[in-house]
């Protein structure tokens, strides 16, 4: 796998989390969220981090978890139009939860 790869070569907490969320694309959603355990405190202020985390916590049906790392990630952004669009997903996963 390409991230494998690159991660002999630049072992960075954001080539991680781009590892992460390419095992979720291949549907190994479970393996990917291992790989978010340690990036915590690393990413603790990157906003992409918990807008990653908060779709994989989608995929495993743990809405109520993903809104609350998404309402993190607003927080951090300072982004008007990602913060929007964050929001937008909130929205969208607060009515599917009704």
């Amino acid at each position: 796998m390409l991230y494998e790869a690159l991660l002999k070569v630049n072992d960075h907490s954001v080539v991680r989390l781009n590892y992460a969320v390419a095992l979720a694309m291949a549907g190994k959603v479970n393996a990917a969220m291992q790989q978010l355990g340690p990036l915590d405190t690393d990413l603790e202020f990157y906003h992409p981090f918990y807008i990653a985390r908060a779709e994989f916590k989608v995929m495993q049906d743990q809405s109520a978890d993903a809104v609350r790392d998404l309402h993190r990630a607003s927080r951090l952004t300072r982004n008007p139009q990602e913060r929007r669009y964050i929001e937008h997903r909130i929205n969208n996963l607060s009515l599917a939860a009704e």
